[in-house]
């Protein structure tokens, strides 16, 4: 019989905190994925979707933003590996860059609620994560500049505007679905090669 109450679980042996710490967690990522919101990641919902009571969750996240932080993390660690694996074994630092702009956009337009939280500051919280996949991008603009493709002369800057256009491809997109909107494939490879000004296009600049 459902009476309203938390699901149980069963309780953790002493010593394995960590293993709750971790299902908080992927809870969290559970209510995330489910609702597409960061607004519905409390720490009630969490605790119910992982068969605890809240009161369970605070000696490991004392509040919602310490666990979203974690989460923040966690997703920038996952984009970075993503992003990546799309750059190795391109041919050229072009090519990677190309493949790392076209890498971000697909991670944006299918887990959107992803680039909400990464694009979300969350006050008292280290934003290194975000640093260190920005830091990636700048040294992928950098590598253009020292094999010939790009003429940039301020690399972070032009960094900076690239992953903001990219951001705002997909928010246009969103919001005014029914724009005849280029190709996506098109419209990354094209801001691509404008703000990083590259000399090289790629296939992606033609892709259907």
């Amino acid at each position: 019989m459902d009476d309203g109450k938390t699901p149980t679980r069963k309780r953790n042996t002493r010593g394995e905190g960590s293993r709750l710490r971790e299902e908080i967690i992927r809870a969290a990522f559970t209510v995330l994925r489910e609702e597409g919101s960061i607004e519905a990641v409390g720490l009630r919902p969490v605790a119910r979707a992982a068969g605890i009571t809240a009161p369970s969750i605070y000696p490991h996240f004392a509040t919602v933003e310490d666990l979203l932080a974690v989460m923040r993390e966690a997703i920038f660690a996952q984009v970075r590996d993503i992003t990546r694996r799309a750059a190795k074994d391109t041919g050229s630092a072009a090519l990677a860059l190309y493949a790392r702009a076209g890498a971000y956009v697909r991670i944006w337009v299918s887990q959107p609620a992803w680039r909400q939280l990464m694009f979300t500051a969350i006050p008292g919280h280290s934003q290194e994560a975000g640093e260190a996949a920005f830091a990636d991008l700048v040294k992928a603009l950098e590598e253009c500049v020292l094999e010939g493709t790009s003429v940039s002369d301020d690399p972070r800057t032009d960094a900076a505007h690239l992953i903001s256009a990219l951001h705002g491809l997909v928010l246009s997109r969103t919001v005014m679905s029914a724009f005849p909107w280029p190709p996506l494939e098109k419209s990354i490879g094209d801001i691509t090669q404008r703000i990083a000004r590259l000399s090289v296009r790629s296939d992606v600049c033609d892709a259907p």
